[in-house]
């Protein structure tokens, strides 16, 4: 392959290769058969020919193209991370060009582009292997697309088509599921934090309700809408197919420390759990009051949480 650069007539002969997919033998989904105007033909260094000169590289220190291939990849997979896309290109348009561009690198199953805030200017694009994810990156770091040069990386996470082409999707599904779950609790965790939190200030500035406070039979107990504390809560609203291990998994990570134990009348389908102290027991069941548990016939649960009466 030679080194010299291309004519402007082999240059037009190459976008109309990409055009028509003849050469190539892309076989392109219907949405992606028509590249928009100011697509640009492939690089002149794939062809064998040097790179085209970065915007600001000069003598003086490194050239954005050097940072841009200087920067760390991710583990390998099928999947890349495409960023520093020109936004003004209408999202049709630039999946179209990802697409015609990317798909002369390998077998392009998916481009992903999406027009909210927080995706603006970023692109996902699946291959069906790993090869030809490598393929595109070796070549496509830094290259000029709709005026900006490409960041190029491995995404983090395996897409969707290419877990359910493995057969990993459901187990992945689950993970996520699990993990937005916890992530859910620890809200509700924190929230209820502060909602104790307040109760507690209000108690503290109104005069009356101090007294109250003060007055109560037994020491350290307070009241919150009407309930005296306690270190013991009572659960009711629970199924035979509740699981006991369920219920010791939820209220122990209601708080993060002072849970004690369940115990878990199955036939009544009550509970009662046990906290080390009053505010802590209040914190649980902030957070858990109304909280659902999907039981295994798939009804849902939900739970009523009281102060056991003393």
């Amino acid at each position: 392959m030679s080194d010299k650069p291309l004519e402007v007539n082999s240059i037009l002969n190459q976008i109309q290769v990409i055009n028509s997919n003849q050469q190539q033998n892309i076989q392109a989904p219907p949405q992606y058969r028509q590249p928009p105007p100011g697509f640009m033909p492939p690089p002149m260094h794939m062809m064998g020919g040097p790179r085209p000169p970065m915007p600001g590289q000069n003598s003086q220190g490194p050239s954005m193209m050097q940072k841009i291939m200087e920067e760390p990849l991710n583990t390998q997979n099928p999947t890349l991370y495409v960023q520093n896309l020109n936004e003004r290109v209408k999202i049709p348009d630039l999946k179209n060009a990802l697409y015609q561009l990317f798909s002369q690198y390998g077998d392009v199953i998916e481009v992903v582009c999406k027009k909210n805030i927080k995706m603006r200017g970023q692109a996902f694009v699946v291959y069906s292997d790993e090869d030809g994810a490598q393929n595109a990156i070796q070549t496509l770091r830094g290259y000029i697309f709709f005026g900006k040069p490409l960041r190029l990386n491995y995404a983090k996470s395996t897409s969707d088509v290419i877990a359910k082409m493995r057969g990993t999707f459901d187990d992945e599904v689950k993970a996520k599921r699990e993990l937005r779950r916890q992530t859910e609790l620890k809200l509700r965790m924190l929230k209820a934090k502060r909602k104790v939190i307040d109760k507690f200030l209000k108690l503290r500035q109104d005069n009356e309700e101090m007294m109250s406070f003060k007055n109560l039979s037994k020491p350290g107990a307070f009241s919150i809408d009407g309930q005296e504390s306690n270190n013991l809560l009572f659960i009711e609203g629970l199924s035979k197919r509740t699981s006991t291990a369920v219920l010791n998994e939820i209220f122990s990570q209601a708080v993060v420390s002072g849970f004690k134990e369940v115990r878990h009348i199955v036939e009544k389908e009550v509970a009662f759990v046990e906290y080390e102290d009053d505010h802590t027991a209040a914190i649980a069941m902030n957070a858990l009051q109304g909280y659902n548990i999907k039981e295994s016939n798939g009804e849902t649960t939900i739970l009523s949480i009281s102060f056991a009466k003393r």
